[in-house]
Order: structure tokens, then C-alpha cells, then sequence
């Protein structure tokens, strides 16, 4: 490819993946998904969709720091992050934020979310992240306008951390 094509992801420093997980995806998408890879997927009322906003990031490359200026971001925005000890059987590794292999195949809705962050040549970026949001909460419930705000934020505090963090390493 040209490097001179915006394109080649070999020149991007940053790519988050948005999702947003509705309740429907629990009928629809993840069960569709799922039957074309050939996972069995666990019974639905076991399936828990973490309740607000969090970060799937790559496990080999985690940026600890990267990922808390997004969540700050976010929550400034005024949307709950994800208080749980562990997502989809990975531990938190800081508020609203864990970590996955980048590559390779897991177990049900896991498997769904974290083929997103695959960093297969798609993203071969040194900041890889999907975020996740849920509208459809219960407790904490949000609009389209709140699930935009809040991806937009993330997207914002990401590219403003790296423009910092360029900016003192160049001075």
C-alpha cells in the first residue's frame, strides 16, 4: 500500500472499536453471531451484560494510563462505569477496564466482544481498544444522545492523553 494512503493503519497511533450492547443482542446478535462461529453460548439467563461504560484493551499492550484518561473522560460526561470486580470472567484491571488476548477465539458473549480488538493487521496500531456501552440498563439506563456522548468523550480523552504524551516526549 502507498504510505502516503491515510488508510494504512501502519500510521495510526490509536483505533477504538464502539459497540454498544443492547438487550436485544442477547436474543439476536450474540446468539446469530455465535451459531456462524460455532461457539456454544451459555444460557441466557447466566449472560449478564455489565451494567454502564467499559474498556476491552489488548493484554499485551495494555496502557494503564491510555485508558484511565478515557474513562475519566467518560465519567465527566456523567456515565456510570462498570463497578465490577470482573467482566465476562476477566478481572478489572482498573475501573471500567480489562484486558484480552488480541487474537484467537474464547467462550460465548467474551468471544463476541473481544474478536473486535483482534490488532490482525486491521488495527496494527500501538492503542487498541473497544469500548462498550449499555443503553438498556436497568439501574442506570441511558439515551442514544448520553451512549454518543459518552463514545465521544472516550474517543477525545484518548487522542488528547497521546497529543499530550507526544507532546512532552518531543520537548
Amino acid at each position: 500500500s502507498n504510505d502516503n494512503d491515510n488508510t494504512n493503519t501502519n500510521n495510526w497511533i490509536m483505533h477504538l472499536d464502539l459497540h454498544e450492547t443492547t438487550d436485544s443482542d442477547l436474543h439476536e446478535f450474540i446468539p446469530a453471531e455465535a451459531a456462524r462461529d460455532g461457539v456454544m453460548l451459555e444460557d441466557e439467563e447466566e449472560v449478564v451484560i455489565p451494567d454502564g461504560f467499559y474498556l476491552i484493551g489488548n493484554e499485551h499492550a495494555p496502557y494503564p494510563e491510555w485508558h484511565k484518561a478515557m474513562m475519566d473522560a467518560v465519567r465527566n460526561v456523567g456515565v456510570h462505569i462498570v463497578a465490577d470486580q470482573e467482566i465476562f470472567g476477566k478481572a478489572v484491571l482498573q475501573e471500567g477496564v480489562i484486558a484480552s488476548e488480541p487474537k484467537g477465539k474464547g467462550k460465548g458473549v467474551l468471544l463476541l466482544l473481544l474478536n473486535s480488538n483482534t490488532n490482525n493487521g486491521h488495527y496494527n496500531t500501538p492503542h487498541v481498544s473497544t469500548t462498550e456501552v449499555y443503553p438498556d440498563s436497568k439501574t442506570h439506563p441511558l439515551t442514544s444522545q448520553q451512549c454518543a456522548e459518552a463514545q465521544v468523550a472516550c474517543i477525545v480523552g484518548g487522542i488528547d492523553y497521546l497529543l499530550s504524551s507526544s507532546s512532552k516526549t518531543t520537548k
